[in-house]
């Protein structure tokens, strides 16, 4: 009978031998063996005793005895745990429990069970016994193959190296960009190649009639972004105006900007102003425009 995870009946009224207990040569303190005490149908009641167990080793002629451990004493459940001495030697040999009224020097014996078969199987010598066979000496190459071929691949986690080219036949993906040298999406430049190049440009027809003051004579509202920012404005078949300023860029000397590069961080209103030269009025015909080409 296995006694592993079992519970062995060790009935003191039975006529019959107990179960036997089977324990591997040098299992100490490895196996509890769980068992039951009873009278008949009864449980013994443990409250008050101690439970003992004694052992005849295989070639022994005088026994070793141990304490049972109490687990349960009103239903006479009691835990043996396989001792070194018990288990030393293989062979079959003999085990009996007595039971005994604790609390006096010279204790009562209150019962006793029949002799029992207590087992101790020789254990196994697997010295040199794999290790020299050529399937292990191929488990252990496969292994280490194992190992090296882990070092060598890809993983899911942790940041690693690959070096040389490689191709990939399907899509890869990867999350937006945050440094210069990360990948980017398609998604990500097709945005930024969207915006890059836009222009908007403002144009001034109407006249403008004005003399001395400054006035503000065009304007053009951009998205944020960087751009090259042109502007002119002037009145035919005068020498230019006194003074000609973009909202962005200061007071410039004429009446022209070429290719100012500007930063907006947020959507920009562009105001063009311009001051009529000195004893001079511009009236009819006065023309310009304000041309911002998109970069970034």
């Amino acid at each position: 009978m296995s006694i592993f995870n079992k519970t062995l009946t060790v009935d003191f009224c039975s006529a019959e031998a107990p179960p036997e207990i089977r324990v591997v040569q040098g299992e100490a303190k490895a196996r509890i063996v769980h068992l039951k005490l009873s009278d008949g149908d009864t449980a013994v009641n443990l409250t008050g005793c101690t439970a003992r167990i004694f052992i005849l080793p295989h070639g022994e002629a005088t026994p070793l005895y141990e304490d049972l451990t109490i687990t349960s004493a009103s239903t006479g459940k009691c835990d043996y745990l396989v001792s070194g001495n018990s288990a030393a030697v293989a062979g079959s040999g003999l085990y009996w429990i007595e039971v005994l009224q604790a609390g006096s020097p010279d204790p009562v014996l209150v019962g006793y069970s029949r002799t029992g078969r207590f087992t101790v199987q020789e254990k196994p010598d697997f010295t040199g016994a794999i290790e020299a066979s050529t399937a292990f000496s191929a488990l252990l190459s496969a292994l280490a193959t194992a190992v090296g071929l882990d070092a060598l691949a890809v993983h899911k986690a942790g940041a690693e190296t690959i070096t040389g080219a490689k191709t990939f036949s399907g899509s890869v993906t990867v999350p937006a960009p945050t440094t210069d040298m990360q990948a980017s999406t398609k998604k990500y430049v097709d945005d930024k190649v969207a915006n890059t190049g836009t222009r908007y440009v403002a144009i001034q027809t109407e006249t403008k009639n004005f003399s001395g003051a400054e006035i503000l004579v065009m304007t053009q509202t951009v998205p944020a972004g960087t751009y090259i920012i042109e502007a002119l404005f002037a009145h035919p078949g005068v020498s230019g105006c006194s003074n000609f300023r973009l909202s962005t860029g200061g007071i410039l000397s004429g009446a022209g900007l070429i290719g100012r590069v500007e930063v907006f961080a947020t959507s920009t209103t562009i105001n063009a102003y311009a001051t009529a030269a000195s004893g001079t009025s511009y009236v009819d015909g006065d023309r310009g425009y304000i041309h911002a080409c998109r970069i970034k």
